[in-house]
């Protein structure tokens, strides 16, 4: 059992590679960079956007869409109305979904959990 441990350390000794200690300052070809991001409360309203006292109580906005809970990108100047399920997790994916003012669809690809 001794010998099969010497020759197990003995070649982890011999084959290792200090290049695979090193950090990979460059993203491999199939990598693309991701800027994790955060998304803020910032209130609710209704959601065909009228502004009601009632809200928090029972039929407030019933007659606007019903309650809608807004956030703000803490980087990228975006807005979502998307729950935290379907935020998009990073910068780019915000980006690829988000419209010419800058509200983003709830990323509905992102696997379930």
């Amino acid at each position: 059992m001794g010998a099969w441990l010497t020759i197990i350390i003995l070649g982890n000794i011999i084959w290792w590679d200090v290049s695979d200690d090193k950090p990979n300052s460059k993203p491999s070809p199939t990598e693309s960079p991701s800027t994790p991001i955060q998304w803020i409360f910032q209130g609710q309203g209704c959601s065909d956007g009228w502004l009601s006292s009632s809200i928090g109580k029972r039929g407030a906005c019933s007659h606007h869409g019903g309650v809608t809970t807004f956030y703000h990108s803490d980087i990228g100047n975006l807005a979502t109305t998307c729950g935290p399920r379907y935020q998009p997790k990073t910068l780019e994916r915000a980006q690829e979904l988000a419209d010419s003012s800058g509200n983003v669809a709830c990323d509905f690809s992102q696997p379930a959990g």
